[in-house]
Parts: C-alpha cells; sequence; structure tokens
C-alpha cells in the first residue's frame, strides 16, 4: 500500500502540522506492521515553488529520515491531472492556497481505498484500513458515516490562532 498525501512547502501551519501527524502514524505503522510493508509519498503541489529542492529541505526540516517515505514535487503542467485522481481539491485565497489536509491509502493495484481527512486524525483512522489492505480482508465503507467522511469542503480557511479549519 502506499500512502500519499499533498503540501505545499509555503504553508508554515497546517501542512507542518499534518506531515507530523502523519510522521507519528507512519512510525506506528512500521511497529505493528514491520518496515517496508507500505510506502509514503507527500508530494509539493505549489508549482514551482515546490520543486525537488524545497521538497528535500522540507522533508528535512521536518526529520523525516525513513527509507519508505519519499518527497516528490510535481511537474507543473501535470498537477492539475494528479491532484484531481486524487480527489484533492484546492483553491488560491487571500493569505495563500486553502486546501483541506487528507492522506490517501491506495491499495497495491493502484486503487484508492481510502481518504482520511485532517491534520491530526485518531490513528485507528489510518492503522485500520492499512491493516486490511496488508492482510487482505477488504472492506467496503458503507453507511451515513462513511459518506460524511469523504465530503470535502473547498470553502474553508485555516485559522492558525484557533488551530482549525473554518467555514
Amino acid at each position: 500500500p502506499v500512502l500519499v498525501q499533498f503540501i505545499y512547502t509555503g504553508y508554515i501551519q497546517a501542512c507542518p502540522v499534518g506531515v507530523r501527524t502523519l510522521k507519528s502514524a507512519v512510525e506506528a505503522a512500521r511497529d505493528a506492521f514491520g518496515p517496508n510493508r507500505f510506502h509514503v509519498v507527500t508530494i509539493g503541489f505549489n508549482t514551482p515553488a515546490d520543486n525537488a529542492d524545497a521538497m528535500g529541505s522540507f522533508a528535512r526540516s521536518q526529520g523525516i529520515t525513513m527509507s519508505e517515505w519519499r518527497f516528490a514535487a510535481v511537474e507543473p503542467g501535470r498537477r492539475d491531472d494528479l491532484v484531481r485522481a486524487f480527489g484533492f481539491t484546492y483553491a488560491w485565497g487571500p493569505a495563500g492556497i486553502d486546501h483541506v489536509s487528507q492522506i490517501t491509502l491506495v491499495d497495491l493495484d493502484g486503487t484508492i481505498y481510502r481518504q482520511i481527512y485532517g491534520d491530526t486524525f485518531p490513528l485507528p483512522a489510518l492503522l485500520e484500513p492499512m491493516r486490511e489492505l496488508l492482510a487482505g480482508q477488504r472492506s467496503r465503507e458503507s453507511g451515513v458515516g462513511a459518506w460524511l467522511d469523504r465530503v470535502r469542503l473547498l470553502c474553508t480557511v485555516y485559522d492558525p490562532i484557533a488551530g482549525r479549519y473554518r467555514v
């Protein structure tokens, strides 16, 4: 399985928090499932600013040294198709780029298996679907809760003082 996360390196509030949250979850997943059982890719979507050098610098600043975790830049002409394929949305706002934090869990066939939303999230929200994929026990989400988990609000802005998104 692959965990995919989109960030932009110029967002000094939410994106580092999201990466640190994912780092803790990845460390827990490595402890639970073993090393090299999954991969992680963090993609900078603010082209051309989030180039290979910026992504490498960001990874170092967050203390990411795991061999199964890569930080990648996107070619400017390919960004829109890539983010659309992952269901990731963003919009330019007065203070920069507004986006919902999400981690996408992709199965071995390259199919999106689960989306996990938020700068922070409960550990089981990530580890349970990973366990299902690693054990070959895919489940289907259903019901109102699953539907609500898929709803993404594009019209949100991160409030660093309150430490949360607001509509």
